[in-house]
């Protein structure tokens, strides 16, 4: 989906195409940085050019759909926001430099958010199941999960208590707060396997 810019004096329902007559991407990059009368219209004929060859690229380089499209709007939203700062040569190639660092990130993004669910919980889903599925089952127990053990494991694990400070706050022993762990671990075990089976 293109993000929507106003031009409320420009119809921009003309149809996406190459012809004979078309104008070049740096005449039309330079049309929407600079504000002009027709910069919409310019904008769309460039989203209409690249907009199905940025997401293909962006699919071959995500792991999921979603993902490529919402980095696909993004790329278009820093397009428009950095066309002034375009130098003129290769549109193309300055485009595909976006969508690429765009990509990039999101990987990071999507990799920081693997370690901070999988860290702590790597010893409970081992296995030799593909680490996204496991992931998703071990974040789909975590939110389904409830009761003593489930807590009691999250605070330990995700939150950083000490089993004492644990142990302290319920007013028990910490011989029951392994207890809890142990349990918890089996619980999420379990219901992680069930998912993946």
């Amino acid at each position: 989906m293109k993000p929507t810019f106003s031009a409320s004096s420009i119809s921009t329902d003309a149809p996406h195409s190459h012809s004979q007559t078309t104008v070049s991407d740096r005449d039309l990059a330079e049309r929407v940085a600079r504000g002009a009368p027709d910069g919409a219209l310019a904008y769309d004929q460039l989203y209409g050019r690249y907009a199905k060859d940025i997401l293909a690229f962006l699919r071959s380089r995500l792991p999921f759909r979603t993902s490529a499209e919402d980095v696909a709007q993004e790329v278009w939203i820093l397009v428009f926001q950095k066309l002034k700062k375009f130098d003129g040569s290769n549109f193309r190639a300055w485009l595909y430099e976006i969508a690429r660092n765009r990509a990039i990130d999101d990987l990071r993004r999507v990799n920081r958010r693997k370690e901070v669910i999988a860290a702590p919980f790597g010893d409970i889903v081992a296995g030799d199941i593909d680490e996204d599925e496991r992931l998703v089952a071990l974040r789909d127990c975590l939110q389904q999960l409830d009761g003593p053990f489930i807590k009691t494991l999250i605070s330990f694990r995700l939150d950083g208590f000490s089993v004492e400070d644990l142990a302290q706050q319920e007013q028990i022993q910490v011989a029951t707060i392994y207890t809890r762990i142990d349990r918890a671990k089996r619980q999420l075990n379990e219901c992680v396997q069930r998912k993946l089976s």
